[in-house]
């Protein structure tokens, strides 16, 4: 079969089951066939939205959509595995890798931090917030479908402090600033506070605390200010052989299901592993990485 992304869409109108019907549509193979469901790249529509389909055995009934979302770089791609920083069984938290995708999409599932986790854990998994595919660092998802709203309220009331840090091009002069750029007609603002310097380079590390979530808004506020995220391919870094400087570093809320205080931090060690050790060992020279 052709190694170029294909897309199936076939209309049931004869009782068969899911992977006798794919046969007769692709040149692939069984096996291939069933790896791709796991993978999460066939969907199956009844009534509302389709939904994934990972069991080819299911016999379908005329009237229903069968769709197949076929590319071969996709299914075959590899990830760095997530790491469970905690596991609080209602919700847990997680140090996602650069590179593994917040949430599927049409064309797969199986390299999105969702699925990992819900593989891992056999558990069932929802994403309450998403990260950048090429910022690493923490994420929140929930196991408990009630719990997905309350995560959500205390996103968008601001109730979950979430703190990055980035590796940033140019010497930022000032200790600590208010970047209020709209983003996309909407209000966006990121407190920014200055970790180390090094001159030589002509690098900042920085501290950004995010009070809107704003599609990439960390990394349009720092280009907006000259100071783009070093490895920014897509906001102008000048330095693109590097991997994207930009970690989500702290998470600080109360529990929504205790109400307890909770602060789930990178621990340091991997923090100089994902982002300039250099830096990082400067600004904790000096009790920057502090607080």
């Amino acid at each position: 079969m052709s190694q170029v992304a294909q897309e199936f869409q076939v209309k049931i109108e004869v009782e068969a089951s899911a992977l006798e019907t794919l046969e007769k549509r692709t040149e692939l193979s069984r096996g291939a066939l069933k790896n791709a469901a796991q993978l999460g790249a066939v969907w199956l529509q009844s009534k509302g939205k389709p939904q994934r389909l990972r069991r080819l055995k299911k016999q379908l009934k005329p009237g229903q959509q069968l769709y197949f979302y076929y590319n071969p770089e996709i299914l075959s791609q590899t990830i760095v595995p997530a790491l469970c920083l905690a596991d609080e069984k209602d919700y847990s938290v997680w140090i996602k890798p650069r590179g593994m995708a917040s949430q599927g999409s049409k064309w797969g599932d199986a390299n999105s931090i969702g699925r990992h986790v819900e593989q891992k854990l056999q558990r069932p998994t929802f994403v309450v917030h998403r990260l950048d595919k090429m910022t690493a660092g923490l994420i929140i998802l929930s196991h408990r479908k009630s719990l997905v709203q309350e995560f959500t309220t205390k996103f968008i009331n601001n109730d979950i402090q979430k703190i990055y840090w980035a590796v940033v091009e140019g010497i930022i002069e000032t200790e600590q600033c208010a970047i209020e750029h709209t983003l996309d007609d909407k209000k966006a603002l990121s407190l920014v506070r200055l970790l180390a310097t090094d001159s030589e380079r002509n690098l900042s590390l920085v501290e950004v605390q995010i009070q809107t979530g704003r599609k990439h808004q960390i990394r349009r506020h720092m280009a907006a200010i000259e100071h783009p995220v070093l490895g920014d391919r897509l906001y102008g870094s000048e330095n693109t052989d590097v991997d994207l400087q930009l970690v989500a570093q702290k998470l600080r809320f109360g529990c929504p299901v205790t109400d307890s205080g909770k602060v789930y931090q990178l621990p340091e060690q991997l923090g100089y592993e994902l982002l300039d050790s250099s830096l990082l060992k400067a600004a904790s020279k000096s009790d920057n990485l502090s607080g």
